[in-house]
């Protein structure tokens, strides 16, 4: 549980490999500890990953992930 409220994360995993740069950018830009250097509502509505037509794949499969590093990280 520190990890997640320390911020550490490891998007260059194995169970992140399907997962596409622009997507863990994003992500990478969220999790940030500090809530005013991370992006705005605004902003991740403007990134390049959200204005891609082909997101929703993509999307899940960061959403099943990051689920699944979560419980995995909670049960450490």
């Amino acid at each position: 549980m520190a990890r997640v409220l320390n911020c550490e994360y490891d998007l260059t995993t194995e169970e992140m490999a399907h997962i596409s740069h622009p997507a863990k950018d994003l992500v990478s830009k969220l999790l940030v500890f500090d809530r005013n250097k991370r992006l705005s509502a605004r902003e991740c509505l403007d990134h390049p990953w959200l204005q891609d037509e082909d997101i929703y794949v993509d999307m899940l499969q960061v959403i099943m992930t990051m689920m699944m590093i979560m419980i995995m990280i909670m049960t450490t």
